[in-house]
């Protein structure tokens, strides 16, 4: 990482920072008798995802797709002989796994008289993976993205980002306080996040499956960077008043989390099926909270 800050006059300055983080040598399981010449391929068109309105504006209706079957004859030492070791690409075609993020942030300050203070900053980040180092099903397998911890594709057509539109995602902070009469105080800090990825799984019907499913597999749908939840924003302020008795300080404060009682969705049901778009965790709502604290 690395930082600049520069005061542009008096009580206001700026900064800019980049950060990079890279995984490597991360560590794969193979199944050592198993490899994807294993497998038998067949096609398929994609399931009907119109139930979820965003999904299907991501997913071609008339797409088809290739889906493997293990043979059926190494189905008995599918799980035998499992083998950690360092990820070199020896195993895939796609050089070593690995996650790289890059993120640039800017950032301003303005201190004015009576403890009024006011700072934003604009984050823009992006995070890539490539779990690719396999060779244990052409379908691949999900796994949990390093830096998001979202499903991503281990494995499979969609195992390297980097060959997919991953786009900066944006964040946003901006926090204020303000003095007011007989010591009062009131605060607020607004904050806006980017939605997270959303990952569209599917797992074909045995019937599917030409002379019969060996494995139930497990197929991503929509590309790396095309799906997203919506982007959020939460307002919270807060209001604090001191009092002086001597060498006692005594401070009363009431915070209001979320003022707007906003209910952004964060998750969904990403599985094909009846449910799928089904709303599974939202935003938490306005919530209060009392504070009291003395020092003597």
């Amino acid at each position: 990482m690395a930082t600049i800050q520069r005061q542009l006059t008096t009580g206001m300055s700026a900064g800019f920072g980049y950060f990079h983080r890279s995984y490597r040598n991360l560590v794969v399981t193979d199944r050592t008798q198993i490899t994807n010449g294993d497998y038998t391929s067949f096609s398929l068109k994609v399931p009907d995802v119109s139930n979820d309105p965003e999904v299907a504006a991501v997913i071609d209706p008339n797409e088809i797709i290739t889906v493997y079957n293990l043979n059926p004859a190494k189905r008995s030492v599918f799980n035998a002989a499992l083998l950690d070791e360092n990820s070199t690409g020896a195993l895939g075609t796609s050089g070593a796994n690995q996650s790289i993020y890059n993120g640039f942030e800017t950032s301003f300050s303005v201190r004015a008289q009576n403890g009024r203070l006011l700072t934003a900053s604009w984050t823009f980040e992006k995070n890539t993976s490539v779990f690719c180092d396999t060779n244990d099903n052409p379908n691949g397998t999900t796994t949990a993205d390093l830096y998001s911890g979202t499903q991503v594709s281990n494995g499979g057509r969609f195992c390297d980002q980097t060959a997919f539109d991953m786009p900066f995602r944006h964040e946003f902070k901006l926090a204020g306080t303000y003095p007011l009469p007989y010591g009062v105080g009131v605060a607020t800090a607004i904050q806006s996040y980017p939605g997270l990825p959303r990952t569209i799984t599917w797992q074909p019907a045995a019937g599917l499956f030409p002379g019969g499913r060996t494995n139930a597999e497990t197929i991503i749908l929509n590309e790396p960077g095309s799906l997203f939840y919506p982007r959020y924003s939460q307002v919270d302020v807060n209001v604090k008043k001191t009092f002086r008795f001597g060498k006692t300080e005594m401070t009363g404060q009431f915070d209001l989390f979320n003022l707007f009682n906003a209910g952004a969705i964060l998750t969904e049901n990403n599985t094909v099926g009846a449910s799928l778009g089904q709303v599974q965790t939202l935003l938490q709502g306005r919530m209060p909270r009392l504070v009291f604290q003395m020092k003597w």
